[in-house]
């Protein structure tokens, strides 16, 4: 059984939010396809992305191509860090 079936048929899309037994919130590294986030409700928290003095969200100020642009020009680390405690705290609603 794959994690998708499972989640599946714990996150029916039919019932009321409350009669849920769980909610999926997720860091935006897991990479989830949009129709999977869409179809199961899942909460994705932003990651933040650091190149030199400059911090981004992933997925929301920097896609996917940027990152490998902006990775392959850097002559410093990229760092990471975690969702900025706004976000993490939307995520609890």
């Amino acid at each position: 059984m794959t994690i998708f079936r499972r989640l599946r048929g714990l996150l029916s899309r039919g019932e009321p939010e409350r009669a849920r037994p769980v909610k999926v919130v997720t860091d935006s590294t897991a990479d989830l396809p949009p129709e999977v986030v869409q179809e199961l409700d899942i909460t994705v928290v932003p990651l933040q992305v650091i190149f030199g003095q400059e911090s981004f969200r992933d997925g929301i100020d920097l896609t996917s191509d940027e990152f490998f642009r902006r990775l392959a020009q850097s002559n410093s680390a990229t760092k990471s860090a975690q969702a900025a405690s706004r976000s993490s705290s939307h995520s609890k609603r």
